[in-house]
């Protein structure tokens, strides 16, 4: 079998719905006045002092008070005279790159919603940064001190760190029972629901409940609906980019929790606006978008003005030379076996899927993995024995066939600046190596790094380094949109973390077309994701953030990491895995079709125009 490289086929708009201008300016459409009108320092004092004014101590008497003091209380006082919403006075204390159509959104939830609304801007359009906006207005203005964010559980940590670094408010994140006791708290909407864990909530009075994923409430019946239902709160967000999945009762549900009878009763709202033929499809459409004009905001990419860059992304099919193919086929045989033979041993099986995902990055990735797994002292003295023999069958190859083809690469992208992605940090190191005795100039990322490294790393890169390789750790919170090439080295099994990889590039003030390559070995696990991901769901196509979307209903009791594992590990043979992955192609090319069908369907909830149709 030969090698060769392909350039998938991404449709010509592929990823180029949210960025900016090539100039790198937000398109010709005209500012708000209510934004474009707001002076620069609403409350200038406010500019160098703290925010969270409900916390200062009142002084016993002006002629003692400290300069300080008095400048914090002049701000509580103009702050509290200020009753309406015409102007965000947080701008100055979020640390945020700051969108028009995010700031209008905020003004208009603030202003004619009262804090009540369904966020339900499309993919990629910054619903955490609208929901972070009206949160810090909120407590600006010393209307909101008690706040409880729910959220999937993946994302609660999220939440913590982007609240504390773009907004500088700090959260608590629960996990047990006596972490209820905070005023600012972040919970899994799972956990929350627990009945010790609901009681708990219940029990408390919240100034502002945030809801991420909303449409998980999206039934009456569900404990998650009947927890936020119940909540003591004044100000509520529900964030959803599909606030109809698979009909029009789901937004009903949402609504009702806004405003409880907004929408009639569900009986009336079934006859007045639920068309039998079509779910998703509302009868007397104009009628129920005039409705939801008071309770949901949704805007669409193609009508906010910010657009990205292209992508072009390409498979580079490699194949194994012989001895890293005899290691691969003896190794993934052992692995396949273990699986079969302990499936219920979670250490053992986490070891053995990182190992078989490392036979495809390095041979020193692999040996790192097996030395590791020989020291548990639980495997049989036969079992470390052949363990050892593969050890020292990766050692003996100390240029992987990828880490060549870096290399050819690099030479096919002369004039670019390249980001490369392992997941493993011996595959790091040796590549870091090998790059550098090559005569590449290569910067490293990965998470042992202190803070004052990282930022050093980053400017290295950003003053002309060729190469950055950065493990997984750089995911997030990485913005290098000075770069514009990626290379996947190795494909992790959880699709999020590839669309993560992608959204360090591929982001706001990204003014250069992105180039995406993927180094994979043929008739493997690798390769077969890829064109699962690739081809059929069209991963390289989407805005970030709309995978979860589309993976979201993959599988209900495992994540798809999971299930690629067990599906591989059961198969009888390559022939049932191959006929497994198929059946797959076809479920994620549905998959694609059902997400399409739901962004259109909230498309239709909207009256047409761009974000100067919110004021």
């Amino acid at each position: 079998m030969l090698e060769r490289f392909e350039w998938l086929d991404l449709r010509p708009e592929a990823g180029s719905n949210k960025v900016q201008s090539p100039a790198g300016e937000i398109a010709s459409r005209p500012i708000p006045a209510a934004i474009r009108d707001e002076p620069p320092h609403p409350v200038s004092p406010a500019l160098a002092l703290p925010t969270r004014i409900d916390t200062v101590p009142v002084a016993t008497g002006w002629p003692q008070e400290s300069g300080q003091l008095f400048r914090l209380r002049h701000v509580a006082d103009s702050l509290r005279v200020h009753t309406g919403f015409e102007h965000l006075l947080c701008l100055n204390a979020c640390h945020i790159e700051h969108h028009p159509h995010q700031q209008a959104v905020a003004l208009r939830v603030l202003g004619q919603m009262r804090g009540r609304a369904i966020l339900a801007d499309e993919v990629g359009l910054g619903k955490t940064i609208e929901a972070g906006l009206i949160l810090k207005e909120l407590i600006v203005r010393g209307l909101a001190h008690r706040v409880l964010v729910l959220a999937p559980a993946a994302l609660t940590w999220q939440w913590l760190e982007e609240l504390e670094q773009k907004f500088d408010e700090r959260f608590r994140v629960v996990r047990k029972q006596s972490d209820w006791s905070g005023s600012r708290l972040i919970a899994s909407l799972d956990l929350a629901k627990q009945p010790r864990h609901a009681a708990l909530a219940l029990a408390q009075a919240f100034d502002v409940v945030i809801v991420d994923e909303a449409h998980k409430l999206k039934s009456r019946q569900t404990q998650a609906h009947q927890l936020v239902s119940r909540l003591n709160k004044r100000y509520l967000l529900l964030l959803t980019a599909t606030p109809v999945m698979n009909d029009l009762s789901e937004l009903y549900a949402l609504v009702n929790l806004l405003a409880e009878g907004e929408l009639g009763t569900p009986r009336t709202f079934e006859a007045t606006y639920m068309d039998g033929g079509d779910p998703r499809a509302p009868l007397n459409e104009d009628d129920l978008r005039k409705r939801l004009a008071g309770v949901m905001v949704r805007n669409r990419r193609d009508s906010v003005g910010l657009r990205l860059p292209p992508r072009r992304a390409g498979i580079y099919h490699l194949v194994f030379p012989p001895d890293e193919a005899r290691l691969y086929s003896e190794l993934t045989a052992f692995i396949r076996e273990e699986l079969r033979s302990h499936p219920d041993q979670g250490h053992l099986r986490l070891t053995l899927s990182v190992l078989q995902r490392g036979l495809t990055s390095t041979p020193a990735a692999v040996a790192g993995t097996l030395e590791a797994l020989i020291d548990d002292e639980a495997l049989e003295p036969e079992i470390c024995g052949r363990l050892a023999g593969y050890a020292a069958m990766a050692r003996g190859i100390p240029v992987g066939r990828k880490m060549q083809a870096v290399v050819e690469c690099l030479q096919r992208e002369p004039d670019s600046q390249m980001l490369v992605f392992t997941e493993f940090r011996r595959s790091q190191v040796v590549l870091a190596d090998f790059l550098r005795s090559q005569g590449y100039d290569v910067v490293v990322f990965h998470g042992s790094l202190s803070a004052e490294q990282r930022t050093q790393a980053v400017a290295e890169f950003s003053r002309g380094a060729r190469v950055m390789i950065s493990t997984e750790s750089g995911q997030e919170g990485l913005n290098l949109q000075f770069c514009h090439t990626l290379l996947n080295f190795d494909l992790p099994w959880n699709p999020m973390r590839v669309e993560q990889r992608i959204g360090r590039l591929h982001r706001l003030g990204q003014i250069h077309p992105v180039t995406i390559i993927n180094l994979a070995f043929e008739n493997t696990i690798e390769m077969a994701l890829l064109e699962l991901l690739g081809t059929k769901i069209r991963l390289f196509e989407l805005v970030v953030g709309e995978l979860d979307v589309i993976l979201g209903d993959w599988e209900q009791r495992k994540s798809f990491e999971d299930w690629v594992l067990d599906s591989w590990a059961s198969a009888s043979s390559d022939e049932e895995w191959s006929d497994t992955m198929l059946s797959a192609a076809e479920r994620g090319l549905l998959a694609r079709q059902r997400y399409e069908g739901m962004r259109e369907a909230g498309h239709r909830l909207v009256a047409p125009g761009g974000w100067g149709r919110l004021l």
